[in-house]
């Protein structure tokens, strides 16, 4: 009956590293063994005054393995007064930062296995550059790194929860032998986990902030703590996929880990789809910048081919320039009612701003981001 009991644990939602991870930090510590193939932990002292003990196996390969965990974890479910689901639960929250998306819809709504489905595929992207940050550190990558994607195949999905439509990705902060913290590939002593959720924390953060100040800058000039031009990509794609749907995003801190001071109060932030144009511009500038074939502001004379209201604050216009093509660039009302009179009027017109390729790369497309001093010259077109 003991070993059926025993044998009835989900062993595979937990590692030896995690269970290694949870004792280290409850204050149990390795202590020297005869047998090279068990771990053995001692704690807290048992009634006698004798520190009680708890041995894992080194490896899930060894033979006898999944009785000698199975039998570890009741040991600790009996110290800890808990059923031994409930510690693997604890063991499971305590080894990984947990990521919560949560999109704003109605109890009663679903959304289509389309959305959900690229949906995750912005997510995967977004944690998958986020670690390219963190181990390398550019603006832009044309293709992630080997050691980013092995190391995201480390990233779990978690439950879904109730309340509207809540996903849980949960970040490893232990090393897959069980070290914490442990050294990434350029010796921070920060777990590549923590550092990745707190990329994206941090790099949200600034969007919220720049999309109520209705100015991109402040993703591009602090991309090296936040989005850098992927990332930005990834979350459009993510707001995009949901339409009008806002997006909740909030973080739980593994407690093996000191929570970041700058974060650890930080309330839900909601996302929205109107952030999309801040993410786009600040993707194409760090893209430019990164190759350095673009980036620098100029000022562009051309004639005005077409025109969009695009809402009730800007409006789109093309440009064709002499020297550099067909120039995209939006304007907000004022320049743009000029901009419609130059138009009818057939007169070249000038306008100062950062040129960067558009996102295609298209043969002589490029986009003018932060236009400004927009004027209508004398000369016709």
């Amino acid at each position: 009956m003991m070993h059926r009991s025993l044998e009835e644990l989900p062993l595979d939602l937990v590692s030896i590293a995690d269970v290694q991870a949870y004792l280290q930090a409850h204050g149990w510590r390795q202590i020297e063994y005869s047998d090279q193939q068990l771990l053995v932990f001692a704690g807290p002292a048992n009634k006698l005054g004798e520190p009680m003990l708890i041995a894992l196996p080194r490896s899930k390969d060894l033979g006898g393995a999944e009785l000698r965990l199975t039998e570890a974890l009741h040991r600790l479910a009996e110290i800890e007064h808990v059923p031994p689901t409930t510690l693997i639960s604890r063991i499971q929250a305590a080894s990984a930062d947990a990521i919560y998306l949560r999109l704003l819809i109605s109890s009663s709504e679903l959304p289509s296995l389309e959305t959900v489905s690229s949906f995750l595929s912005g997510c995967r992207n977004l944690v998958i550059f986020s670690a390219c940050m963190e181990l390398i550190g550019q603006r832009y990558f044309a293709q992630p790194t080997a050691t980013a994607r092995r190391f995201t195949r480390r990233f779990q999905f978690g439950h879904t929860y109730q309340s509207s439509f809540g996903f849980v990705l949960q970040a490893p902060v232990t090393s897959e032998q069980g070290q914490l913290p442990f050294s990434s590939l350029e010796g921070s002593p920060i777990p590549l986990g923590r550092r990745v959720v707190e990329r994206i924390t941090r790099g949200l953060l600034m969007l919220s902030t720049a999309a109520r100040a209705g100015d991109d800058r402040l993703l591009v000039e602090h991309y090296s703590e936040g989005l850098n031009a992927n990332m930005c990509s990834a979350v459009a794609e993510m707001l995009r996929v949901v339409g009008d749907t806002a997006v909740e995003y909030s973080v739980s801190w593994s407690p093996l880990l000191s929570a970041p001071s700058d974060l650890s109060h930080l309330p839900p932030l909601q996302l929205h789809r109107s952030s999309i144009p801040y993410l786009e511009k600040a993707a194409q500038l760090l893209r430019a910048s990164q190759d350095g074939s673009s980036g620098k502001e100029q000022t562009i004379t051309g004639v005005i081919t077409e025109l969009h209201w695009e809402d009730t604050e800007r409006g789109q216009v093309r440009l064709k320039s002499p020297e550099l093509g067909t120039l995209h660039l939006s304007l907000e009302s004022s320049q743009y009612a000029l901009a419609c009179d130059a138009h009818r009027d057939r007169r070249l017109v000038s306008v100062t701003g950062t040129l960067v390729r558009a996102p295609a790369r298209r043969k002589r497309i490029w986009v003018l981001l932060h236009p400004h001093d927009f004027r209508v010259l004398e000369q016709l077109a």
